[in-house]
């Protein structure tokens, strides 16, 4: 998920803020990246680290929304398309569907 940003982060602080900004656990991010937890700690205190990580998170979540919303068209329709399958089955005494 790298990001273009305009931080001055080294390459290596860009991966550790892309996954801990993706949930990764502290220890897996330090041992991924080759740097000690109290390294991570103090990168996290920085703020161009911050507000990469914000950013990220925000990508995320924006990211996150978008696929909920073109999904919740589809989902609509397929409940809709079910509901009404059932209620013509139960109007016209149709036996239900095998699955």
């Amino acid at each position: 998920m790298t990001q273009p940003n305009a931080t001055n982060l080294a390459p290596q602080q860009e991966s550790a803020a892309e996954m801990l900004a993706a949930g990764k656990p502290v220890g897996e991010v330090a041992k991924t990246t080759g740097v000690d937890r109290a390294t991570l700690w103090r990168w996290r205190q920085l703020p161009e680290f911050q507000e990469c990580m914000d950013e990220l998170r925000r990508l995320a979540w924006r990211s996150a929304a978008d696929k909920l919303r073109q999904n919740a068209v589809v989902a609509v329709d397929v409940l809709g398309s079910v509901l009404t399958d059932r209620a013509l089955r139960r109007a016209t005494g149709s036996p239900p569907r095998a699955r």
